[in-house]
């Protein structure tokens, strides 16, 4: 302990007489050590940490799989069948999300609900926080007016107080309150506000066969592993296939751990940020190890002078190795609290799209991580000075001291190795930054098929019990009608619509099937089209031209012909060769009426941005009644600024009706595309610091090869080597190294290749002009940090000079 406590003193006697230096290394090490603590931490809580459940390592989710769809939801009825004769599971539960209305105390608001299986609590082994869970009799039809309250909503609208018995609205429909359910229900995937039981009603056509709108969780039985749990539910799916050729053919059933299935989306992101920041970190650790390489030659006739007086090698590599671990130390110390800054930002950014945000924290293993990370870079770092100082014989080392200060060719080595790793990986991450940011680029410049500038967008959700359009016709498009005129007539707006689907949003896909054309053998064999329901005035407040036709109009109603419009891509894809306006479609179910297309527009985006237009029929939201719609209009300032005067007309229609998720076109728009900006930002900001830090690195090796070669350029010049031969010779020496890191760096990104093709858009992980830029760019960076320390190493006086020598 004596000896440690000697080593630490001299540790801190050293920094401070290098205090520049030392400040210099331990900023570095903040930078490189808090960025790879701030993306484990995200890493731990979204794929390490285990989920607050008693059985998590046995919870998967199981799904259907189709052709061209890697995963979907489930049917009600192949539930039933899978629940009935699988056996690799001692637990199964059907739920799902939707939204409601909640009235009967305060103002309405628009809550996310929770449709459940009774199983499903006691499945994930969670108590309710007060009153009851579920009973299997409400999962049955006449039976399911119960309602358990989460945790915040309970607090929020009802003070903590005593609800169990009580009795709330959800869309005009009465619940009794059974049950306070706890938080880690939102494990599932998305956050709710209630949960109502979920009904097994055959009678309703959603729960068919033909509908996929369930998610199933179920739990493993001891002994049983996932692959055999998968190999049981694929053979199932051949059987259900076989019995049901027609809706089945074609489907496969699969399984995932549900901890992984929280991740699936996000994690090839999160793993290539953190190789980003790990390599960062890497950039630090090598500028570090060449500043201590540069301390190790200073201090040859030091480590030589006690190696003669009968120091032991090993005693002065543990000194050395202790001055590096203050060092990482103090960086990761101050890394701690950087990434502490970052974790709370990333947080709070919407576009980060965490699945589970608030498990984001520093916790023990957070901190174990950043003390494993500080000891295995001062290793990193303090490697290649402690086997330069171990393998020093002491008179060989105070022979070449006794003249001149020129380091060894060992030191020079070493230092163009790191530094062309540096390069390297620089190198690496501007071209994955480079390409990220022209994908993102491509992605901005898209055309989205309409204006989304000066357009609010608020949802209305019409309650059902009320807006029944099977018992009232036209209670629903009466409603809408009279709505949007009232709210043209607010001043600053030009037009308002209503939609069942707002661009840029997933909306229903329905096959279709064209008059007069051959149907298809099986569902899955019937093209999908999207269908979605507008009001007149649609496409003209969107500003979305026609090609073809007219736009719905106050004659298409109830009483009249029912009639739809289709985009380019339909008319592309199913009427080739027919007049479009006049064809005659409908989607391939039964009961549904045959449509009369009145108009063709212009292709736009009804969903993703970055997915190709597809087919697409929009009906008159007048004759297919949509409860739930989204109002659009345009406005001649600033959307935002008619928010309140919206608000006020749809609760003088309806007091009972909440106007949510108010939002403008414009916001809609960058919510699509805030994944993508998100990881851009944070790569191109790790790339340009892994930049800053190689040009530093290259600089100081260059400036200190000048200062250490000051003799040897006195005698060059004074048998007369020319300044313009003395830049040449600095810039080769300093660049090379440099140089050949970069073309390193850029196979690398080739080698790497596969892994960023899934998130770029409108170029491939090959793009030439990209690769040239970086490598161009990064061949001036070292240009430019060594051509300092070259015209100084020109200016030199070599009578001065030889005074070295």
């Amino acid at each position: 302990m004596q000896s440690v406590r000697q080593d630490i003193r001299y540790a801190l006697r050293v920094a401070r007489e290098n205090r520049w230096s030392t400040a210099a290394a331990i900023f570095a090490l903040t930078i490189g050590i808090g960025a790879t603590v701030m993306m484990f931490t995200i890493i731990n809580a979204e794929m390490l940490l285990p989920l607050p459940l008693n059985n998590a390592a046995r919870l998967v989710r199981v799904f259907e799989t189709a052709p061209k769809r890697a995963r979907t939801l489930v049917s009600m009825r192949d539930y039933v069948d899978w629940k009935h004769d699988l056996t690799s599971f001692d637990g199964m539960a059907l739920f799902t999300f939707s939204e409601s209305n909640l009235t009967g105390s305060g103002t309405p608001k628009r809550v996310k609900v929770l449709e459940c299986e009774s199983s499903l609590l006691p499945l994930m082994g969670l108590p309710v926080i007060r009153g009851r869970n579920f009973t299997p009799q409400e999962n049955q039809p006449g039976d399911g007016r119960s309602v358990m309250l989460s945790v915040s909503l309970w607090q929020s609208r009802f003070g903590g107080q005593n609800v169990i018995g009580k009795k709330i609205w959800l869309n005009d429909q009465p619940y009794i309150i059974v049950g306070i359910m706890p938080d880690a229900l939102n494990v599932l995937g998305e956050s709710d506000d209630v949960a109502v039981p979920v009904t097994f009603d055959f009678t309703n056509i959603v729960n068919t066969r033909g509908f996929e709108r369930y998610r199933v969780l179920a739990r493993l039985r001891p002994g049983v592993s996932l692959k055999q749990a998968v190999a049981e539910t694929s053979s199932l799916a051949r059987v259900l296939a076989q019995k049901y050729p027609k809706r089945n053919g074609g489907i496969g059933v699969s399984a995932m751990y549900l901890h992984r299935w929280m991740s699936y989306d996000v994690r090839p992101a999160l793993l290539i940020l953190f190789g980003a920041v790990c390599s960062v970190l890497l950039i630090a650790c090598g500028n570090i190890a060449n500043l201590l390489l540069v301390r190790a030659s200073v201090r040859r006739r030091e480590m030589s002078v006690r190696i003669a007086m009968g120091a032991n090698r090993w005693r002065l590599v543990r000194q050395l190795w202790t001055e590096c671990l203050l060092l990482s130390l103090s960086g990761a110390a101050l890394g701690l609290g950087l990434a502490a800054i970052g974790v709370y930002v990333i947080k709070t950014v919407e576009a980060s799209h965490l699945p589970r945000p608030a498990d984001v924290a520093l916790d023990w293993r957070v901190v174990a991580f950043t003390v494993a990370v500080a000891v295995a870079s001062s290793m990193i770092f303090g490697l290649a000075p402690a086997f330069s100082i171990s393998r020093a014989r002491a008179n060989d080392a105070l022979k070449e001291l006794s003249g001149r200060t020129t380091e060894s060719r060992g030191h020079q080595n070493t230092k163009r190795v790191f530094i062309a790793i540096t390069a390297a990986i620089a190198t690496l991450l501007l071209i994955e930054s480079g390409l990220l940011i022209r994908s993102f680029a491509h992605l901005s410049g898209i055309d989205p098929g309409f204006d989304p500038h000066h357009v609010l967008t608020v949802r209305l959700a019409l309650p059902e019990a009320r807006y029944d359009a099977a018992k009232h016709p036209g209670v629903v498009g009466n409603f809408i009608e009279r709505l949007r005129r009232r709210i043209e007539t607010i001043p600053g707006i030009q037009s308002a619509a209503f939609t069942s689907n707002l661009p840029l949003t997933s909306s229903q896909s329905d096959p279709i099937l064209v008059k007069g054309k051959v149907p298809p053998k099986t569902w899955w064999d019937t093209p999908m089209v999207r269908v979605v329901q507008v009001s007149p005035n649609y496409f003209k407040t969107m500003k979305v031209p026609f090609v073809a036709g007219r736009d719905f109009n106050d004659h298409d109603d109830n009483n009249s012909q029912v009639v739809a419009i289709v985009n380019q891509s339909f008319v592309r894809r199913f009427l080739t060769g027919q007049e479009a306006v006049g064809s005659v479609v409908r989607p391939y179910l039964p009961m549904i009426l045959w449509f009369h297309i009145v108009g063709v527009v212009r292709d736009f985006h009804q969903g993703r941005i970055d997915e190709p237009t597809e087919p697409e029929m929009f009906t008159c939201i007048i004759q297919q009644e949509q409860t739930q719609v989204a109002m659009v209009a345009r406005t001649s300032g600033k959307p935002l600024a008619f928010v309140n005067s919206i608000k006020k007309i749809v609760h003088e229609a309806d007091p009972s009706l909440p106007a949510y998720r108010v939002l403008t076109m414009s916001q809609v728009l960058r919510g699509q595309m805030g994944w993508r900006a998100f990881h851009t930002s944070v790569l191109t900001a790790l790339a340009g610091i892994a930049l800053l830090l190689a040009a530093i690195g290259i600089y100081a090796v260059a400036a200190y090869s000048v200062a250490a070669r000051t003799a040897e350029i006195g005698v060059r010049m004074a048998l007369g080597a020319q300044r313009s031969d003395i830049v040449r010779m600095v810039l080769w020496g300093g660049t090379m190294p440099a140089i050949c890191g970069t073309f390193l760096g850029a196979v690398c990104a080739l080698a790497l290749r596969k892994a960023l093709a899934g998130f770029l858009y409108g170029i491939t992980a090959t793009d030439l002009p990209t690769y040239a830029a970086v490598i161009a760019f990064l061949i001036f960076v070292s240009l430019a940090a060594t051509f300092i320390p070259a015209l100084r190493a020109a200016s030199i006086d070599p009578s001065r000079a030889l005074r070295y020598q």
